[in-house]
């Protein structure tokens, strides 16, 4: 499980608390240069609620998103039929209760109704919260589209390393008999001219080479260090069986031994 799957919820909370937090500051500096007396903490109180609430509605949305997805044939029925009046009931209970709150803390001084508090937010909130489901709703939406991108560019890549695989595969294979057949028969020309030592040689570099040819890796993936040591065997066979008639030389820093390389490249 991810780290957001595991703490999505806090997460929302997090992000609400954060803009409520923003959006109450940006308010409070407004009142403050209009000349209007305010307190931050009861404009944080006042403002901020509204941002909290949604961080219990957010989770309600994401999850009626994920139930009845737009990317079915009922698109517009989903909208329709279950979208708008989830929108509608959210925003309505969210005025109410954000009217209640506002009237239980001015309840003691008695100037006001619940009634009107509940106009008052209506008028003032009711739209934005309509807003702020559309964009929790479009959130949803683009997780999901990025997750099968992200599902998709993966298998994409397992794809292409089955492929490297058989490719390489394919290479081991095609490599196999053709030098080992021109080998061995150098290794037999070898031995009938007496020159056992090389032909020893030979056959150990021989041995090798298949070794390392033969080995299971759980990737395509090697250090430098090693395919030098398996390009020097290789051309040092090459070499005696052409009679010395090429030389080669191979130099490499000690520090690029563990650099790491595509299998058989050079």
């Amino acid at each position: 499980m991810g780290f957001y799957q595991k703490y999505k919820y806090l997460i929302f909370f997090g992000v609400w608390i954060f803009i409520g937090f923003m959006y109450s500051t940006q308010n409070y500096l407004f009142y403050k240069l209009e000349g209007l007396d305010c307190a931050y903490w009861g404009t944080l109180a006042d403002q901020g609620s509204n941002f909290l609430l949604w961080g219990f509605w957010t989770p309600l949305i994401l999850a009626a998103r994920s139930r009845f997805p737009l990317h079915t044939h009922h698109r517009l029925k989903n909208l329709l039929l279950l979208h708008l009046p989830l929108m509608l009931l959210i925003s309505g209970v969210h005025i109410l209760l954000l009217g209640s709150l506002r009237w239980l803390a001015y309840a003691s001084a008695g100037s006001h109704t619940f009634l009107y508090f509940l106009e008052k937010y209506t008028l003032g909130w009711i739209f934005f919260q309509m807003l702020l489901y559309g964009a929790v709703l479009l959130f949803g939406y683009l997780a999901e589209y990025y997750e099968k991108y992200r599902l998709k560019e993966a298998s994409a890549l397992y794809l292409e390393k089955l492929l490297l695989d058989s490719e390489l595969k394919a290479l081991k294979e095609q490599l196999h008999p053709h030098f080992l057949f021109n080998t061995l028969n150098t290794v037999s020309m070898l031995i009938r001219r007496d020159a056992n030592h090389a032909a020893v040689k030979m056959v150990a570099n021989l041995s090798e080479l298949l070794r390392q040819m033969l080995e299971k890796r759980s990737d395509q993936w090697t250090t430098l260090g090693e395919e030098v040591k398996f390009a020097d065997k290789y051309l040092e066979i090459m070499s005696m069986r052409y009679r010395g008639k090429f030389s080669y030389e191979i130099n490499i820093s000690e520090n690029l031994q563990e650099v790491a390389i595509p299998d058989l490249l050079l």
